[in-house]
């Protein structure tokens, strides 16, 4: 039994980024709003939303529902979601505990303020808020905001997020008033009407692919970039008819890509290459949804060709790299005329047991040796 050492070279300095803020995906307003409770309904012409525990009689109390429309993000989860709501506790000296559900019930207008009895409705998330609002709502108002958490696309897949806060508070009249969509004139200003922000994150995200395509073509999740290389499925010659791999020639280069999340923690980039010619580089590079491009390593033909597919392993450790979602993984070959690499089983990997892989610093830069039997 013999031993194969693999050197793969990888890149010196990872690309120096700035510190990243991200974009704000999605920031919704809602739809139809309103405060409801047993004797109260419509919210055409309503200034403000109004939670209590008990109103007259009803110890139901009075509800605030929104709907939001998410007929856009069928396709998406909807992660990291966060309400948000300017206003604050009424005449009551005591802090006011408010909690937010999830409602099944999406089919409401304002017109139209349903009851949202408990059984249709999920627990999400609670606030206890003390800020005491003066006689006009303007003094101390200030803006609350609920986690609401993740996965939050609508109850019955409808394009439509029903949410519903309530008060329990057990005084007689322990509420919270805050600005609705329909007017804002009574907090002295604009813009302070409810609204949820949420990241987007790819429905489907492929960390690993043997590129099992149709005729040819590449896998649903990877897209081809062409500059007038090309990138084509074949069947590995190692493990044929079971496993597919990616052919890929360049002259001009030729670019694979997929969307999706990077780890939080640090991590490699792996995938299994070998080389049919001594010409050509492979560039790996992360780009983030604002667009930021970052080169995570780069693999070049070596000067005498070794048979067999060989591991690459590419650290990834910069913090602007880390918990990305939407990012695109990309993998580029370029080169002289003829260029050929081989290319499979891509993924993302914690960092591997010091047994089987050791990372040393030679020269400034970074080598990554595996040992295969």
């Amino acid at each position: 039994m013999f031993q194969r050492q693999i050197v793969v070279e990888l890149a010196a300095v990872l690309l120096v980024c700035p510190a990243l803020v991200h974009a704000v995906d999605v920031k919704l307003k809602p739809i139809a709003d309103g405060s409801q409770s047993q004797t109260y309904t419509g919210n055409g012409t309503s200034s403000r939303l109004n939670v209590e525990y008990a109103e007259g009689s009803y110890a139901s109390g009075r509800r605030i529902v929104m709907k939001f429309d998410t007929t856009w993000a069928t396709s998406y989860q909807l992660r990291n979601a966060k309400l948000y709501m300017f206003g604050g506790i009424g005449s009551t000296s005591s802090p006011v505990l408010t909690k937010v559900y999830h409602y099944s019930f999406d089919g409401w207008t304002d017109a139209s303020v349903p009851f949202p009895a408990d059984g249709s409705c999920r627990y999400l998330t609670e606030k206890t808020l003390t800020n005491k609002l003066t006689a006009d709502y303007i003094g101390t108002s200030q803006w609350h905001a609920y986690d609401i958490g993740d996965s939050l696309v609508s109850w019955d897949q409808d394009g439509y997020l029903s949410i519903v806060m309530r008060s329990f508070n057990s005084d007689i009249g322990a509420g919270a008033s805050f600005v609705s969509r329909n007017s804002v004139t009574w907090d002295g200003g604009q813009g302070k009407e409810p609204y949820i922000v949420f990241e987007t994150w790819g429905a489907t995200t492929v960390q690993n692919s043997d590129f099992l395509g149709v005729a040819g073509a590449l896998g649903p999740a990877w897209t081809q970039t062409s500059g007038g290389g090309v990138a084509t499925v074949v069947d590995n010659p190692y493990d044929s008819g079971v496993d597919q791999m990616v052919r890929m020639l360049a002259g001009s280069p030729v670019t694979i890509s997929q969307v999706l999340d990077t780890p939080a923690d640090p991590f490699y980039v792996v995938f299994d290459y070998e080389w049919q010619t001594t010409t050509g580089q492979i560039d790996v590079s992360l780009t983030d949804r604002d667009g930021l491009k970052t080169l995570v390593g780069t693999l070049n033909a070596p000067a005498l060709l070794e048979p067999g597919m060989q591991g690459a392993f590419l650290r990834v450790n910069d913090p602007t790299l880390l918990g990305l979602d939407n990012a695109t993984l990309s993998l580029t070959l370029d080169g002289a005329t003829g260029s050929e690499a081989w290319l499979d089983n891509v993924e993302f990997s914690n960092v591997p047991e010091p047994a089987t892989l050791s990372l040393l610093i030679i020269g400034g830069l970074a080598l990554l040796r595996r040992r295969q039997r």
